[in-house]
């Protein structure tokens, strides 16, 4: 059963990141805000099957529809920061990223876990996609700035596959590294080296083929086929309140007169105490 999310069509974010839109007024939003995500729809289909290859022939072939949220809020500390995080149609979540502000001139372009979560989904741009537009925001409004260190953990090294897409991962937006090996592992660790965010590369839209931004028209005709679901969901819900509601009333007379009882068993206490007290009374 697919649960919905909030698919909200928000033209300005839809064109967030066009060089045709208006200019961009960042909209802040203090973190305890979970409100306030501009939703686009994505089709993501595996590169595989644009190079034809056969292997990947099966239920995947028509693609996966995926939701991609962004937000600005603001920290604590008064600093922008950029959210991102990208679900399924049924809420679970597929990968979240964010860049922000760290002050003194530095800009961070990680949250240390860049994963995606779905192991099925990886390796099909996905990952790439969504920090080329934390790169896009960075460059259009931090582009003075230094990047903060990025540091490369031996832990996601140990995959030679793994090594591999994590390196390639950084090295495609122009972030050079001194790499360093460990455990017998070549290029295992590493720190990114110093260099302006404006240095950084921006992917074009043709690197990421297998990836297909929904329009407006095909956002909203989603969110109408959802929303039926979502009223069955609600219905169903309603039912099983309901249900629980009756099948706990004959329970809840039975405690009101045993409540009653209650009553009585005070009563004969009392009752007891005082026949006890008076009778002592009388003893001494």
């Amino acid at each position: 059963m697919l649960y919905p999310i909030d698919l909200t069509v928000d033209l300005h974010s839809i064109f967030l990141f066009s060089d045709r839109a208006r200019e961009y007024v960042p909209r802040l939003q203090t973190d305890d805000n979970s409100q306030g995500m501009a939703w686009k729809l994505i089709r993501v289909s595996s590169p595989d099957r644009e190079a034809g290859d056969a292997r990947t022939q099966g239920p995947t072939d028509s693609g996966v529809l995926l939701a991609l949220g962004m937000r600005e809020v603001l920290t604590c500390r008064g600093l922008t920061k950029l959210e991102l995080i990208v679900q399924t149609l049924d809420g679970e979540t597929v990968c979240e990223m964010s860049a922000h502000d760290q002050g003194f001139g530095a800009l961070k372009m990680t949250n240390g876990y860049l994963v995606i979560e779905d192991t099925s989904l990886r390796g099909w741009r996905i990952g790439s996609y969504c920090f080329n537009h934390l790169v896009t925001w960075a460059r259009r409004h931090y582009g003075d700035r230094d990047l903060f260190p990025i540091k490369l953990e031996v832990g996601d090294a140990k995959s030679r596959l793994n090594r591999v897409r994590r390196n390639k991962f950084y090295e495609q937006f122009g972030i050079e590294f001194d790499y360093a090996d460990m455990d017998g592992i070549c290029k295992a660790t590493g720190e990114s080296r110093p260099m302006k965010i404006g240095a950084l590369i921006e992917r074009s839209p043709d690197c990421f083929s297998n990836i297909q931004e929904l329009d407006v028209r095909e956002s909203l005709a989603v969110a109408a086929l959802l929303f039926p679901q979502a009223q069955r969901r609600v219905s169903e819900l309603l039912r099983c309140v309901s249900e629980a509601m009756r099948e706990t009333r004959p329970s809840r007379r039975f405690l009101r007169v045993f409540r009653y009882f209650n009553w009585l068993n005070y009563a004969l206490c009392i009752g007891f105490g005082a026949i006890a007290m008076n009778a002592l009374s009388r003893l001494s």
